[in-house]
């Protein structure tokens, strides 16, 4: 039970929040905008320069704040490394999410999923470097939690494959090696597409559904 300075002092705090609240200045939303706001930051700086040579000085001055003001907000920089992969896992994991309900279990939703995965690097091309390649920077703290959000998509991905097969939609596949192809094939896209290429993204995307769906829908021969 909480000591009656403490819980006088919890009052006041609230009181003070409500006061803020009614003048139009929440300091919960504040503190969550700038938090978004060094994150966005600090992703552009690691594209940039990658993730060894950004340093918290460099992001502080970046974003227009204190180093202090940082470390209210992060433990340090591997804390928002982690927090930027996990931002974009969540995102990635509701848009597959949405893709897959729309498709009913068809044959279609998984085409939509590999689809918008891909389309998401339009967006999101700085947070799949992060994901691909800066990810292996994390501590074995950060690296389990982490593993935990990959796990979740290859499952989506697992899950709907596995429908497909028990259903007779696709050929008899192993599940697990088609999931990590199609992973493997999508990840690969941001590191060599240009925007100006000869392709656009969306072109990119369907070749690689193509591809993808040419294997699953293989029939084995007689």
């Amino acid at each position: 039970m909480a000591s009656p300075k403490t819980a006088t002092s919890r009052d006041n705090a609230s009181a003070r929040v409500e006061r803020q609240v009614s003048r139009g200045r929440d300091p919960r939303a504040q503190g969550a905008a700038r938090r978004q706001e060094i994150l966005d930051a600090a992703c552009e700086l690691i594209y940039a320069r990658g993730y060894a040579s950004a340093s918290m000085r460099d992001l502080a001055g970046v974003v227009g704040v204190t180093q202090a003001a940082l470390y209210y907000h992060f433990a340090n920089k591997e804390d928002i490394l982690f927090a930027l992969i996990e931002g974009f896992t969540k995102k990635l994991s509701a848009l597959l999410q949405d893709a897959l309900q729309a498709g009913d279990g068809g044959v279609a939703g998984l085409e939509d999923a590999i689809r918008a995965h891909i389309m998401l690097a339009r967006s999101h091309y700085r947070e799949f470097k992060l994901v691909t390649e800066d990810k292996k920077l994390l501590g074995e703290v950060y690296s389990e939690a982490m593993r935990k959000g990959e796990r979740e998509i290859f499952l989506m991905y697992r899950d709907a494959i596995a429908e497909l097969k028990e259903r007779g939609l696709i050929a008899p596949v192993n599940i697990s090696v088609s999931v990590f192809n199609i992973l493997a094939m999508i990840n690969f896209v941001p590191q060599w597409y240009r925007a100006d290429g000869e392709l656009s993204l969306e072109d990119v995307a369907d070749e690689t559904v193509a591809l993808a769906m040419k294997g699953l829908l293989a029939k084995p021969a007689d």
